[in-house]
């Protein structure tokens, strides 16, 4: 998996969408994970623009809550956490990429040059 992240003071967002937007334009999966969120907790979490399925996000906190508790992990850590593993699971085909949610994925992966 190849990561691209984005610091600073201001702009983050718009950067992000703006290289998730042409990495996909280019034929590539992406995922994008953003904070915080506008209206619901799914919108930190995307792969391919599509918000991360409600069954999924349960699926990752079921997997992942426990480790969560014994690390008294923040809320910032926990959807952090949860977005990488979500970003595996799509990438193998699981969760976000037609997973439980039923949902086909968008797009082939095609390896960067």
């Amino acid at each position: 998996m190849r990561l691209v992240q984005i610091g600073g003071t201001n702009g983050k967002g718009s950067a992000s969408a703006m290289v998730a937007a042409m990495l996909g334009a280019a034929g590539l999966r992406t995922g994008l994970y953003t904070s915080p969120h506008l209206r619901s907790l799914r919108e930190r979490i995307r792969v391919d623009g599509r918000c991360i399925a409600e069954d999924d996000l349960a699926d990752g906190v079921d997997a992942l809550g426990t480790l969560f508790a014994r690390l008294d992990a923040t809320v910032f850590e926990a959807t952090t956490a949860l977005a990488f593993d979500h970003f595996v699971r799509a990438r193998r085909g699981g969760g976000g990429a037609g997973g439980r949610s039923g949902r086909p994925a968008r797009r082939h992966h095609r390896r960067a040059p």
